[in-house]
């Protein structure tokens, strides 16, 4: 009996060493559990994944390469409109000026010649601001010859007192870059005449070229100047 047990110990301590052995060089199928009877080893839960904790997920992304947020968007700013003819781009087209040259554009505070020839019509004074030479040559029909010089004159003054106050005064001279009639303009203030005055943007030249009434010296024929 003795015998016995002694022949089992010795093979149950061959069966541990075996299985140590096996153990070590890393042969599967063999575990000291199947040796040596133990507490179970409590298993990992298992992740909503389906991977247990502190095993790695072969089909999720590096955490070394994950990144912040969306990727940025870049969103191109609108250019300038280059249709032909808009309002701001660089083929606008100017803006329209009138063929008519009673409605010929002139400075701010001056009248055009269509707005003379309506207080023409309307029996307004008009004041020939040019000299004499030019004055006797031809002048808008009904006009005074008045440059700022005769104004402070007796005779000036004689045709101006005939003008009663308050009336539509147009003052009128060569044209262009002419300042006759301005000048005539501030000797009526400085004399204290109380007359509506209005500068014709344009001159006697315009006039004429706009067929607008004129008289001429009788010796001219009637022809113009």
């Amino acid at each position: 009996m003795r015998t016995l047990t002694q022949l089992l110990a010795i093979a149950g301590l061959g069966l541990i060493l075996g299985a140590a052995h096996a153990i070590v060089r890393g042969e599967p199928g063999v575990t000291l559990r199947d040796i040596a009877p133990g507490p179970a080893r409590a298993t990992d839960p298992p992740t909503p994944n389906g991977i247990r904790s502190g095993e790695p997920d072969s089909g999720g992304a590096n955490p070394s390469q994950a990144v912040d947020g969306p990727p940025s968007e870049q969103t191109a700013e609108p250019g300038p409109d280059p249709s032909p003819g808009s309002a701001s781009g660089p083929g606008a087209d100017p803006a329209p000026v009138s063929a008519d040259p009673l409605d010929a554009p002139v400075h701010p505070g001056q009248i055009t010649l269509r707005e003379a020839f309506e207080l023409f019509e309307q029996g307004a004074w008009f004041l020939d601001a040019r000299n004499e030479s030019d004055f006797s040559k031809g002048h808008i029909e009904g006009a005074i010859w008045m440059p700022a010089s005769r104004a402070s004159s007796n005779d000036g003054q004689d045709d101006l007192n005939f003008i009663p106050p308050g009336e539509v005064v147009v003052i009128y001279c060569t044209g262009g870059d002419c300042d006759a009639s301005k000048n005539t303009q501030r000797r009526l203030a400085l004399l204290q005449y109380d007359f509506d005055v209005r500068i014709l943007g344009k001159g006697y030249i315009d006039w004429i070229e706009a067929d607008l009434p004129v008289s001429l010296p009788e010796d001219a024929g009637g022809d113009e100047p």
